[in-house]
């Protein structure tokens, strides 16, 4: 099955992306933690860092008498090497690639602060609803965070896939070479006439005064 294009910038109006308002007072914990695996996965594949598979059923009981209650997706998160090359074709480059999983990456993270934040002062289905949040912010932040640390595995054109802070660091370090390059080749250049007098006028001036403390 062919791996979906990553969508980016993310749409941070999406359902998905957004705090969400469905649970209620008599949710257990199982029931949100379910709801949250439910969230993750469909926001991945929303973004294409997953790909549409066969049905999965998420167990949401909360006691016997809805020992059958589930949350379905079909997602299914692609793995590391292949996140890694999809956002390279995105960015168009290593580092623009990684700069990109690591701003959803970073947006994940923002998310799952927010709704811990919130916690501290909700109550009721407030509090239950944001717990949701936290718990699909905290899964989606750690695959992006292994996104973003994987180091194995190549890009399409068989180059070894480094963390993204070492691709980051090789970036700046090619972006400087080629900047010294530049003014060495700058230096190959005929020198302007008037560099030249001015060359001149200081090669006499100090055979002048060469002579001078010779003779003195």
């Amino acid at each position: 099955m062919a791996y979906p294009n990553l969508t980016y910038p993310i749409n941070s109006n999406s359902s998905l992306a957004r705090p969400y308002n469905g649970a209620d007072w008599d949710w257990c914990d199982n029931r949100k933690e379910a709801k949250a695996t439910q969230r993750a996965y469909d926001f991945m594949l929303e973004i294409g860092l997953a790909e549409e598979g066969s049905n999965q059923k998420i167990d949401a009981h909360c006691s016997f008498w809805n020992k059958n209650r589930t949350y379905d997706t079909k997602a299914e998160i692609i793995d590391a090497q292949q996140a890694r090359r999809l956002a390279w074709a995105t960015g168009g480059s290593k580092a623009l690639g990684c700069e990109i999983i690591e701003e959803i990456h970073n947006f994940a993270v923002r998310q799952n602060s927010q709704a811990a934040a919130a916690l501290l002062t909700a109550g009721g289905r407030t509090k239950d609803n944001r717990q949701v949040d936290s718990k699909m912010w905290s899964k989606v932040a750690g695959w992006l965070g292994d996104f973003r640390y994987f180091q194995g595995g190549t890009y399409e054109d068989g180059s070894p896939i480094d963390t993204c802070t070492e691709e980051g660091l090789a970036y700046v370090y090619d972006e400087e070479s080629d900047r010294l390059q530049n003014k060495i080749d700058d230096l190959d250049q005929p020198l302007p006439n008037s560099l030249l007098i001015g060359l001149v006028g200081a090669g006499v001036l100090i055979i002048g005064v060469i002579l001078y403390k010779v003779i003195k």
